[in-house]
């Protein structure tokens, strides 16, 4: 369902909601190493910056399992098993790697983890349908774009709304640009992109 790859582009992770395991590939010899489990319906795969941990989203219909797991890459061992909410789970960590922030789509509202020590730190109830996460490095700040509402979030260094910007429902796909200074939504019902500046959060 999805991947994720190592810098050195040495290893792939490949989620097999199916098998709810993550295949790992050694892309030198193109062959599958291991297969870990890894819980509940995996969907969403995300490497930490740091390629500590990987982190997988588990899309179960089980309440208690549905949330993310949590990979030592080095040892391919679960370190830890997160609730988070209801829904499907985008992933997007902070660019220092302290913080990791879940959504739970159905429930409408995103997780925060504390990386360190594993633990969910808080939930932020945004609108009703968070469909997409992403960060910028520069602004120190996360993106939430509400699918239902049109809405976008802005959660600041303090894990507090910062602002909320107004657009049309049916956002889709969101992105940061790589020097991290745009914020750029997608609107496939309205036929429309937004660019928002991350300097001042205005688009």
């Amino acid at each position: 369902a999805d991947w994720a790859k190592t810098d050195d582009e040495k290893r792939l992770f490949v989620s097999m909601p199916v098998a709810d395991m993550v295949a790992v590939v050694d892309l030198g010899r193109f062959a599958v190493t291991n297969n870990v489990p890894v819980g509940d319906a995996p969907t969403r795969v995300v490497l930490q910056h740091d390629e500590r941990y990987l982190w997988v989203g588990n899309d179960s219909r089980k309440p208690d399992q549905s949330g993310v797991t949590v990979i030592d890459t080095t040892t391919l061992q679960q370190v830890a098993q997160i609730p988070t909410g209801a829904g499907h789970h985008e992933i997007v960590l902070s660019a220092d790697d302290r913080y990791a922030f879940v959504s739970n789509r159905d429930d409408g509202t995103i997780t925060v983890i504390e990386v360190q020590t594993l633990k969910k730190v808080k939930d932020l109830k945004l609108g009703p349908k968070p469909i997409a996460l992403a960060y910028s490095a520069l602004s120190k700040a996360l993106y939430v774009a509400d699918g239902e509402t049109g809405e976008i979030a802005v959660i600041d260094d303090d894990l507090k709304v910062a602002t909320r910007l107004q657009t049309a429902p049916g956002l889709g796909p969101l992105g940061i640009s790589q020097d991290g200074r745009w914020a750029i939504a997608v609107n496939p019902t309205a036929n429309a992109v937004y660019v928002i500046d991350t300097a001042n959060n205005q688009r």
